[in-house]
């Protein structure tokens, strides 16, 4: 009774993760600008707007705050992949350039992405401990 038991459990752990490795579904994702509100622990500069839009076929844009970005991405296997982008270069006050330069290097460096209880997109980043927060 107790290995039948074991072997349920085993089962049903597995099954999790192998439902949270494939990532969200995308049709909830797709096709919909999301708003960043929260960089890890930091919150989006006030008034400065930074999007994404992830699109099918592999193509993504947004706004980085001050410059417009377009680029590509890649769900496989539960991993996303990000960048290169290409973006335009408007000169914007000096706290705005480093939080959009942090924002493309770290979308760059994305691993995967799922959505909370609350419908929040979530992007983690290697070597960050928490992630990019978007909404609608």
């Amino acid at each position: 009774m107790r290995k039948t038991l074991l072997l349920l459990c085993c089962a049903l752990l597995a099954a999790a993760c192998a439902k949270t490795a494939s990532g969200p579904d995308m049709d909830s994702i797709l096709d919909r600008e999301w708003r960043l509100g929260y960089h890890g622990d930091k919150p989006v500069i006030d008034d400065s707007t930074v999007t994404v839009i992830f699109k099918k076929g592999g193509s993504l844009s947004g706004s980085a705050g001050c410059n417009s970005y377009s680029g590509s991405w890649e769900m496989k296997d539960g991993m996303l992949r990000m960048g290169p982008f290409n973006s335009t270069t408007v000169l914007c006050p000096d706290t705005l350039m480093k939080q959009e330069k942090r924002f493309l290097q770290h979308m760059q460096r994305a691993t995967h992405m799922d959505l909370d209880n609350t419908g929040a997109l979530l992007i983690f980043v290697k070597g960050e401990t928490k992630p990019m927060l978007f909404r609608q």
